[in-house]
């Protein structure tokens, strides 16, 4: 939903903790060509949030450990973003 080189926000359809650690991995396009990111990240806030379709629970996530390259890769995604 919301990604930065800091962190994201995402929609759970599990409840999370605060200081609970996820591994995740982003997939996105990027110069035509389908690109993945793989991080760990600590939840640092969560809330409920009501819409089904999105799943019940958001929460802001923080990385952690994502590697120079991903570092690197998600941040040239961000600029053509922009």
């Amino acid at each position: 939903m919301n990604l930065s080189e800091g962190g994201m926000l995402v929609h759970s359809p599990h409840q999370v903790e605060i200081g609970q650690r996820l591994r995740s991995k982003l997939v996105f396009i990027f110069d035509s060509e389908i690109d993945t990111i793989e991080t760990e990240a600590e939840v640092v806030w969560r809330d409920i949030y009501f819409n089904k379709a999105w799943g019940d629970h958001r929460c802001g996530l923080r990385f952690l450990g994502i590697s120079p390259k991903d570092q690197n890769r998600l941040k040239d995604f961000l600029t053509s973003l922009s």
